[in-house]
């Protein structure tokens, strides 16, 4: 897997050469605990479509919290709030 050109300081190890090689060319879903996001990785030139099972998961988990109970009432004010204190926090970060 040798990339022409390539701007990119990064490189994919063997491992992950062989992760990339059994996706069978779906979209890879890499979570990195440190900053709490997920990457998503895609071959160059290939538009991802939306993996289902994906967003099925995250249907079931908001349904069974609702079914818990782990619901309060919107407040929009709130929200923004904690809008503004996340984006601050990712500012002071970079």
């Amino acid at each position: 897997m040798e990339l022409s050109d390539s701007q990119s300081p990064f490189e994919f190890t063997p491992e992950q050469v062989q992760v990339l090689r059994h996706s069978a060319g779906e979209p890879l879903h890499i979570a990195v605990k440190e900053n709490n996001k997920v990457y998503l990785v895609v071959e160059q030139g290939v538009i991802p479509s939306l993996d289902e099972d994906y967003i099925r998961r995250g249907l079931a988990q908001g349904a069974e919290s609702i079914a818990r109970g782990d619901v309060k009432e919107w407040n929009v004010e709130e929200i923004k709030a904690a809008g503004r204190i996340l984006l601050a926090e990712r500012q002071q970060q970079t």
